[in-house]
């Protein structure tokens, strides 16, 4: 049988880079391309269906959320690792109060699934 590898963070793995915004989906389209080139499985961060619904409920936005069962690894965050990076993206974090919601109803985990 062969052995699965998987990269070294979660890369996002839906289309749509579960924000939407367009760097995400890059990054989420050159994951996927390395990934098929090297051989190797993606690890999807994505949202269970009951947080996207809220939020697209409480903003107008367009979040695809996922079973529970699909979230098959849900890993600890502690949001301050996320802080730094979040900074870096001022204009994608202090105009809208959608990241910050997401981070509170989402607590101190992520959702991950493993893409068939």
């Amino acid at each position: 049988m062969a052995s699965r590898r998987w990269l070294s963070g979660p890369a996002q793995e839906q289309p749509e880079g579960v924000t939407g915004h367009r760097d995400h989906q890059l990054a989420t389209s050159a994951a996927r391309f390395v990934a098929g080139q090297a051989g190797i499985a993606l690890l999807g961060r994505t949202l269970p269906q009951e947080v996207a619904d809220r939020l697209n409920a409480e903003f107008g936005t367009s979040f695809t959320g996922r079973d529970p069962a699909a979230c098959r690894v849900v890993e600890p965050m502690p949001r301050e690792r996320q802080y730094r990076p979040v900074a870096c993206h001022a204009g994608q974090s202090s105009d809208t109060p959608v990241l910050w919601r997401r981070l509170e109803l989402l607590a101190d985990h992520e959702h991950l699934r493993i893409p068939e």
